[in-house]
């Protein structure tokens, strides 16, 4: 099941805010304060709080003090909410339970149809004593605000249950205690019974055993007169099971308050709703906090038992694989000396690039435990307070990439206050989360983010500071597509501390060449390249953005039109176009189109391009801006006039290009004839290219949000000697 939102009402600093549309990665950001740890924190205690599938918690992880509740006001309940987005499975199953349950609905059960979205209250309560309960659950059609009641609550049919749990809990309780009897082996029975017959078999245990006077009761009268081993166990086991089964129809007898469910009002709570809760409990939930335990011996004896256990050296390797791409170390147990204490605690250790892991940098500690827990762990549900904790900028874009490829399995929320973190966000929600009187959460689209993030985070030019290699790039997809290029290559990016900037289009590139930003970088011996797309670059042009930049930094023009234009690789967008396919029919799984059918999707969908080709070389000669300066010249003119000569002169300058319109295409038309048999793949736009390709399969390609996940399916060879050549280039020493 997928959270879809997030409505927290009375929750420490939050009197009521909301998550809306969550995605797969969801990053709260604000500052200091603000409220970022209590969302996370009303997540998990959701979670925690309906383990195992109850409907009610006498001891829930939140609320047992009165400072979890809004402004200490613990009359009024803390409410969670959770909105999830079920499988067709779970849908399926809900549906069946309900009709083999209440076969009168059926209809109305079946009439359900999909996507559904599933709401669940969880109701917090301090008084009488700290109380949890599941006080609504309904359904709705995903999209829709109407809902159809699966379960509701009230308040005195909670207080019911709360009553029936205590006097149920009291009798487990008594048959634990009880328990404790049958320890009791052969041995010390034939000791004790000799030694105490004369004033009562076992009269110390009984005392210390905090039982109710009746069960007290028939235990002396079990124990009064001369009895066999067996017969006690026997006698004990009665008394036991007859507080089990006290406990059990305290919990099973029907209600006085009667609650509502799907087939109307009831006074149990029917097995339908269990089983509903029982499933939504199985959510594997992680809560990384900010304090983290260290990597100790338990991580290290995970990895050692791998080497051992079937199937555990291929995780093993893939473990191992997967911190050396990203951290650039390599990650090993090994079984150490023996321990007095515990051999088992002493046999594992664990080791990063042949140092025991307690001797490595706190950066790379904090990287290496968040990956631990998450490969471990395999949650659905990822919660992670400030993981640039420790960081370097070049590890917090590490970790920040491998959280987005987590978050394609599991669903990542995470507060920061990284700027790093928001850069590599790509397609994830921003969520900003102030505080003034209360905790406010709003969704912001990536516009607003930029612009606000400024505000309540603040960027700095210190950030670039800390690299020693800055590389300037059109975009977040080119950056994207460049680390995965150089994983697959093995380059490690984090460890050259590569620093990555984004011009946001190559019309920026004079902002960000400005010679007193980069004389200034230079200075503190960062090595500085810029890449940008050819588009309709000609050399002239190419010649003066080089001269721009003289020789504070390396200017590198791609050879083909676009970044993308690299991506096409017709093995790679057919294993592309099955990973698309499989996340829209949902079965996980779907048939890749031949690489004979994308070879020739590729060249036919070129050749439709090929005016759009000449449109564009046209479009870069003749409209190019114009502008008007009624201050340059004839300042001896009123200043009406000046404005209406430099009119006219646009205008000829219009009639002008109206007039080369023709020639100029045609021009170009020609150039692109002789060149297009050699170079049309270079030639035409990439991004538009794939898109076409990708729709004629039924998938769409989007730049930004699926740049990089066609560059991850590209093996080493399939990269252009050209790119390889620039990554190569970026990880030595020279420019």
């Amino acid at each position: 099941m997928r959270i879809l939102e997030v409505r927290i009402n009375r929750f420490r600093s939050i009197q009521s805010a909301e998550l809306c549309n969550c995605g797969n990665l969801n990053i709260l950001v604000g500052k200091n304060n603000s409220g970022k740890s209590n969302i996370l924190s009303a997540i998990n205690a959701f979670f925690e709080a309906i383990h195992g599938g109850r409907i009610a918690n006498l001891e829930p992880p939140v609320g047992q003090d009165g400072i979890d509740f809004f402004k200490k006001e613990t009359d009024s309940p803390i409410e969670i909410t959770l909105v999830l987005v079920p499988t067709a499975d779970d849908v399926r199953e809900m549906i069946r339970d309900i009709v083999e349950e209440r076969p009168q609905v059926r209809a109305v059960a079946e009439a359900l149809n999909m996507p559904l979205a599933l709401s669940v209250t969880l109701t917090v309560k301090h008084s009488p004593a700290s109380f949890a309960y599941v006080s609504q659950v309904s359904v709705r059609t995903n999209g829709t605000s109407s809902e159809r009641t699966i379960l509701r609550i009230d308040e005195g049919a909670a207080a019911e249950i709360y009553t029936r749990l205590i006097r149920a809990g009291k009798a487990r309780s008594e048959a634990a205690s009880l328990e404790g009897l049958l320890r009791i082996d052969p041995e010390e029975w034939e000791f004790l019974a000799q030694r105490e017959r004369r004033v009562g078999l076992l009269p110390h245990r009984l005392r210390s055993l905090q039982l109710r006077p009746d069960t007290m009761k028939s235990l002396e009268s079990l124990s009064a007169g001369p009895l066999s081993y067996a017969d006690f166990r026997k006698g004990v086991e009665a008394l036991i099971a007859k507080e089990l089964e006290e406990a059990e129809a305290m919990e099973r007898e029907p209600l006085g308050r009667r609650v509502t469910t799907f087939s109307g009002e009831e006074s149990a709570i029917p097995g339908y709703v269990q089983n509903l809760l029982r499933k939504i409990s199985r959510v594997r939930v992680l809560y990384v906090r900010e304090q983290r335990q260290p990597i100790g011996k338990d991580e290290a004896q995970q990895l050692l038992d791998l080497k051992v256990t079937r199937g555990g050296p291929d995780r093993l390797r893939s473990f191992q694989e997967t911190v050396r791409g990203l951290l650039g170390v390599t990650v090993d147990a090994f079984r150490g000396g023996p321990s007095p204490a515990s051999r088992r605690e002493a046999a594992a250790e664990m080791d990063v690039d042949e140092f025991l892991v307690e001797v490595n940098g706190s950066g790379i500690r904090e990287a290496l435990r968040l990956i631990l827990d998450v490969e471990f762990k395999q949650p659905n549900v990822l919660l992670i307070e400030e993981p640039e904790i420790h960081l370097h900028p070049g590890l917090e874009t590490v970790v920040m990439d491998y959280l987005k490829t987590v978050s394609s399995k599991c669903q990542v929320f995470l507060s920061t206050h990284s700027t790093n973190f928001l850069d590599r966000s790509g397609s994830g929600n921003i969520y900003m989360v102030s505080k003034e009187q209360a905790t406010t959460i709003r969704l912001v689209d990536s516009e607003e983010a930029e612009a606000e993030v400024l505000e309540q985070l603040g960027v700095r030019l210190s950030s670039l500071l800390l690299f020693d290699r800055i590389l300037f790039v059109e975009g977040p997809s080119d950056e994207e597509v460049l680390r995965h290029w150089a994983k697959a290559l093995n380059v490690n990016l984090a460890r050259l501390n590569v620093g990555f900037v984004h011009l946001r289009g190559a019309r920026n590139f004079g902002h960000f060449a400005a010679a007193e930003t980069l004389s200034f970088l230079r200075k503190r011996q960062a090595q500085m390249w810029f890449l940008i797309d050819r588009d309709e670059l000609d050399e002239s042009a190419i010649e003066k953005l080089r001269n721009t930049l003289g020789d504070l930094a390396v200017l590198k023009v791609l050879e083909r039109r676009e970044l993308e234009n690299y991506l096409v690789v017709p093995r790679a967008i057919a294993a592309f176009i099955r990973e698309k396919r499989s996340g829209l029919d949902g079965k996980g799984e779907s048939q890749a189109p031949s690489l004979e059918e994308v070879t020739k999707a590729i060249d036919e969908c070129a050749d439709q391009l090929k005016e759009l080709v000449i449109e564009k070389r046209v479009a870069r000669t003749l409209c190019k801006p114009i502008y008007l300066d009624p201050f340059g010249t004839d300042g001896d003119l009123p200043f009406g006039e000046r404005v209406v000569r430099e009119v006219q002169r646009a205008v000829e300058v219009l009639n002008g290009i109206q007039t080369q319109l023709e020639h100029v295409r045609e021009q170009n038309a020609k150039e692109v004839d002789e060149l297009w048999p050699r170079n049309k793949m270079a030639l035409v736009p990439g991004s538009v290219l794939l898109d076409k390709v990708c729709s004629r399969f039924g998938v769409r390609f989007r730049k930004r949000r699926d740049a990089g996940r066609l560059a991850s399916l590209m093996a080493p060879d399939e990269i252009a000697a050209e790119m390889r050549d620039f990554l190569t280039a970026l990880a030595g020493t020279g420019g």
